[in-house]
């Protein structure tokens, strides 16, 4: 098991570790906290320890600088990328009628109330690491929480999918992305193949035609 890589004790900002709380689906630790206000919580500690707007207290600091600028709208972030992804899975878990209802709010997935307030989604999550990273929920089949999601590049967002399917070659068990990365034929090439009916074996060891292993379609 992997050894928590911070001790009770040691403070960010506001927050104070206590224990570690659990270990998300792909090893991601988050801790209890306690918050100089009086108050505890489970963060990610990712977002903790990230060097981009990390996770400094509960929620307190941002709602009193909301509370000294009158308004939520003077914090400053409408219209920058995180807060475009937080009004994105607001209207996904809470408009019915949206193209994704199927995949969201027909699903019962939610987003906490207390990420209603925008100052507490981005002091639970921190700000957005990089243009590559989007909002990961860890468990695909819970909704939007500071327990359940995380920052992830793309990439790690698609092997996490519930859409990316899980292969199994000589014993190793990967996905569709995984498989790609470690063998000469590209993602595209092995989704279609699976498509047209072929064994995982086939699928990951039969040659690519073509001079493109990225994009090729293989003939039948």
């Amino acid at each position: 098991m992997t050894k928590p890589i911070i001790k009770q004790g040691d403070q960010y900002g506001r927050l104070t570790a206590v224990e570690l709380h659990h270990r998300g689906e792909r090893g991601h630790q988050f801790w209890m906290f306690s918050c100089s206000c009086g108050s505890s919580k489970v963060i990610a500690l990712k977002n903790v320890r990230t060097k981009y707007q990390p996770t400094k207290s509960c929620g307190c600091l941002q709602v009193e600088a909301s509370k000294a600028g009158g308004s939520a709208r003077t914090h400053g972030f409408t219209g920058t990328p995180v807060y475009r992804i937080w009004k994105a899975m607001r209207t996904r878990t809470n408009n019915p009628h949206t193209k994704d209802a199927r995949n969201y709010s027909d699903r019962g997935i939610t987003t906490c109330p207390e990420w209603g307030d925008f100052l507490v989604f981005l002091s639970d999550m921190g700000n957005r690491p990089s243009d590559n990273h989007t909002l990961e929920r860890i468990n695909n089949s819970l909704g939007y929480s500071a327990e359940n999601c995380v920052w992830a590049t793309r990439k790690e967002q698609m092997n996490n999918t519930r859409h990316n399917r899980m292969l199994t070659l000589d014993g190793v068990t990967k996905t569709m992305m995984e498989w790609s990365e470690c063998l000469p034929i590209g993602y595209s090439c092995i989704r279609n193949r699976l498509c047209r009916g072929w064994s995982d074996e086939r699928a990951l060891t039969e040659p690519v035609r073509g001079h493109d292993s990225s994009t090729h379609i293989d003939p039948t």
